[in-house]
């Protein structure tokens, strides 16, 4: 948002239950200030209107990842306040959205119902017109706005499973689809590119740099194991250029000593011209064990910047969300425990080493990481909340603001207890 901070639209919470609430944070507050939506919005597709209004569109009708809504909102960010606006002709979850050169929304694709046909948005005059039928029904597409008025559609899901990889052209002209190819690169099929995971980024225009949009990718290998690939799209030529492929980083075969993996999450610096994306290390995987990596490209040098050290968490941040700050710093929001069932309110502040681009900083703004007290009987008895394990320094001040005690200790992740 203009002022900084960030919010956090819908989702779901623990057992798969379905969330009409949203949360508002920036630095400096104390903890998240929550709202409540006219809808609920789970998976639904969002569309930045402007610096301070957010579309919400579609999304589940009920728990468990199950229906579709019709329903839409645009959220104000001046007052906080959602008003409702008008329904789309056709049930939708999955879908999703961009605004074109026109300043129309075109909204494609759903989840589990019919996606034959898309619909586009007239902002000014609320109201929802369906297109004719598209090439291919998918979910979870990358909905692309061109440099006229056209959108490139790329990728997803089958609405009833299976990988989409062709490309299709939206003509704003005629309010129609033609097909481009039926693969994402030329003459080399596999590729996997949707947005279920989230991708960092609102809407498509925070993922451009220099008229081209970026994206990750992977494919599977006969031998079990996978290659990953970022790549760009030229929002003129229309043209897919894989950027990175090559690193070990990006492919590893089944019997590698050490599995790395794309975890589809990609952060973009628009002003640092870098992209940022998680990697985690398959081998070392253990029960509630995640180690994971904050690696770099930089878009200026064309340098893969390779993270020194995994950070071990005991959720999978994969599933939530994430977005980058003014300041370079990324905010990862939500994940799981093992499953999208265990949905939990973890949410980190990365701040990437310029030399190592490893996560140099981790922070709680929900106060998960917190220190609780209890004076009796002349003893100070603290518990703490860790993230992480390893060496802690604990200072301990009085009411005038006086250090009355420094202790370096060894904490385990999870709770922990001290007397003095």
């Amino acid at each position: 948002m203009p002022d900084g901070s960030v919010v956090v639209f819908g989702g779901h919470t623990p057992g798969f239950v379905r969330s009409n609430t949203a949360e508002r944070w920036k630095v400096g507050d104390a903890a998240w200030t929550v709202f409540t939506m006219n809808d609920y919005r789970d998976f639904s597709a969002m569309v930045r209107l402007d610096s301070s209004h957010i579309l919400l569109a579609g999304g589940m009708d009920s728990n468990l990842g199950v229906g579709q809504l019709t329903s839409t909102e645009v959220f104000d960010a001046n007052g906080n306040i959602f008003t409702p606006r008008a329904n789309m002709n056709v049930a939708r979850t999955m879908c999703r959205g961009a605004m074109l050169s026109n300043g129309k929304i075109l909204f494609v694709g759903n989840w589990y119902n019919d996606a034959s046909v898309a619909e586009v948005y007239n902002v000014q005059n609320n109201t929802f017109t369906p297109t004719n039928t598209v090439v291919t029904q998918r979910a979870c597409a990358y909905v692309l706005p061109l440099a006229n008025d056209d959108a490139l559609i790329m990728g997803g899901f089958q609405p009833y499973g299976g990988n989409v990889e062709s490309i299709e052209l939206y003509h704003s002209g005629t309010n129609s689809f033609t097909a481009v190819r039926n693969t994402l690169l030329e003459n080399e099929t596999g590729w996997i590119y949707n947005t279920y995971y989230p991708n960092g980024s609102l809407t498509p225009e925070d993922r451009l740099i220099d008229g081209k949009y970026y994206f990750s990718a992977y494919k599977n290998l006969i031998d079990g194991g996978v290659q990953y690939m970022i790549a760009s799209v030229d929002r003129v030529s229309m043209e897919i250029t894989p950027i990175v492929t090559n690193s070990n980083l990006f492919t590893y075969h089944t019997g590698d000593s050490i599995n790395l993996g794309l975890s589809g999450q990609l952060s973009i610096d628009k002003k640092a011209k870098k992209l940022y994306f998680w990697a985690n290390n398959a081998t070392k995987n253990e029960t509630n064990v995640y180690p994971m990596a904050l690696y770099s490209y930089d878009l200026t040098t064309q340098k893969l910047n390779i993270a020194t050290g995994f950070q071990t968490f005991s959720y999978s941040p994969v599933m939530g969300a994430n977005c980058t700050m003014p300041n370079g710093k990324i905010v990862f929001l939500g994940g799981n425990l093992t499953s999208n069932f265990d949905a939990h309110p973890y949410c980190f502040m990365a701040n990437p080493n310029d030399n190592a681009n490893a996560l140099s900083e981790l922070k709680f703004p929900n106060n998960e990481l917190r220190i609780s007290s209890n004076t009796r009987n002349n003893l100070l008895q603290i518990s703490y909340s860790s993230p992480k394990s390893g060496i802690h320094n604990l200072k301990i001040y009085d009411s005038n603001g006086k250090c009355v005690q420094s202790i370096s200790l060894y904490l385990h992740q999870g709770i922990n207890y001290l007397t003095l």
